[in-house]
């Protein structure tokens, strides 16, 4: 998912640990605007597609009931 993402532009990736990389993606973000609003819009499409009320629920439904499974 994190290098379709990258294919599209969506995400910029870093090594971690690398400072003047870091660097490169802030400025890269501060000057490309239309970059800026693709990735705010698809950050946004993601949160609600992915982190629902009932996708939680069911997520920590499922942690309860393992943990209970191990009494």
């Amino acid at each position: 998912v994190l290098l379709t993402r990258a294919r599209q532009g969506m995400v910029i990736v870093v090594p971690s640990g690398d400072d003047c990389a870091l660097l490169a993606g802030i400025e890269r973000l501060i000057a490309d605007k239309i970059l800026r609003q693709k990735m705010s819009e698809a950050a946004r499409k993601r949160m609600h597609e992915e982190f629902t009320i009932e996708k939680t629920v069911e997520e920590y439904e499922g942690i309860y009931s393992t943990a209970l499974a191990c009494r």
